[in-house]
């Protein structure tokens, strides 16, 4: 009876202290991404020339994320005219992250997102941004008639103050704007 008492307290010590030497896991999310392409989709009929797909946020710049075990982050964007740096702390609620910068919010810049897959190469997220746009087929019918001129510049009315005025307030239409956003294991 002692026998089976010893061996019994013996199995179950080194159960405990198996269990107990596991290495806590690492969220698959920990580590640097660095962007390979966004691609953009406007929900609403009638953007279609909107949609598109680029491989940079400007031009020759990288952007980088850096997510780290103790759910701070560091976001970089180098090579444009001005270098970017962000930190803050990250939290995860299932599949959705939500960045909260030390500093205030950068306009243009992503904080909260889905991660729609992530392998321990690739990640893909996605995120909404509500917008307001012209459609297409305005666009196309002020460029036929005169109303919209194309310039060094860009595309520029050729109205007076009261009928731009009047453009925006009747043709202007609120859109939202998706992104999905590839990252890839930041190579050294």
């Amino acid at each position: 009876m002692k026998n089976i008492l010893l061996i019994s307290a013996l199995g179950l010590m080194m159960l405990w202290t198996s269990c107990g030497d596991k290495e806590p896991e690492i969220n698959p999310l920990v580590g640097v991404w660095r962007l390979d392409e966004i691609t953009l989709e406007i929900l609403e009929d009638g953007y279609e020339s909107n949609e598109g797909t680029g491989s940079s946020l400007h031009g020759e710049s990288q952007y980088t994320l850096e997510f780290k075990q103790d759910f701070t982050f560091n976001r970089e964007l180098e090579g444009s005219t001005d270098n970017l740096t962000e930190t803050g702390v990250w939290e995860q609620d299932g599949e959705f992250i939500d960045l909260d910068p030390d500093e205030p919010k950068i306009g243009g810049l992503f904080y909260g997102f889905t991660v729609i897959e992530i392998t321990d190469r690739e990640l893909f997220i996605e995120y909404e941004e509500e917008s307001s746009a012209f459609s297409d087929a305005k666009i196309n019918e002020w460029v036929s008639d005169g109303t919209l001129e194309s310039t060094t510049e860009g595309l520029q009315f050729t109205v007076t103050e009261n009928e731009l005025d009047s453009i925006y307030n009747n043709f202007y239409n609120n859109i939202t704007l998706v992104f999905t956003v590839n990252f890839d294991v930041k190579s050294n």
